[in-house]
């Protein structure tokens, strides 16, 4: 299995997601919110031993976007906290262990801290995952 193969049953598991909002698909960036944008990252190489064994990882972030206003016309799911109820959803889409076609996925993944973006809040949820071999 190929890395682009990994990386493209990877986003054909996101569509699955329920309640997914708009999704802005590899490296590229979007407008409306809320939104996911979804980017493939390098290959990450983590030591495993003392004696420098290693693994190599597949990494993909997915950037949950909202308005940055938090009133109550922010709507449905576009605010801090349907922020937060994205990225749960994410990270509970793709469990530690979960199997990919061809790839699995290495560790729960990792929630950044939100930072706001011109007139957004975003936040990235990090999948690392690995080839099977």
């Amino acid at each position: 299995m190929s890395e682009t193969a990994a990386q493209e049953a990877l986003e054909q598991h996101l569509i699955t997601l329920a309640n997914r909002p708009t999704t802005v698909w590899v490296n590229k960036q979007g407008e409306g919110v809320p939104r996911l944008e979804l980017n493939h990252g390098p290959v990450a190489n983590t030591a495993l031993t003392h004696r420098g064994g290693g693994q190599s990882a597949l990494l993909s972030q997915i950037d949950i976007v909202v308005a940055a206003g938090t009133g109550a016309d922010a709507g449905a799911g576009n605010d801090k906290a349907g922020m937060r109820t994205y990225a749960q959803a994410v990270i509970d889409h793709f469990p530690f262990n979960f199997k990919l076609a061809g790839a699995k996925v290495l560790a729960r993944p990792s929630m950044s801290g939100m930072r706001k973006d011109g007139e957004e809040f975003r936040v990235s949820v990090t999948i690392r995952y690995k080839l099977n071999e």
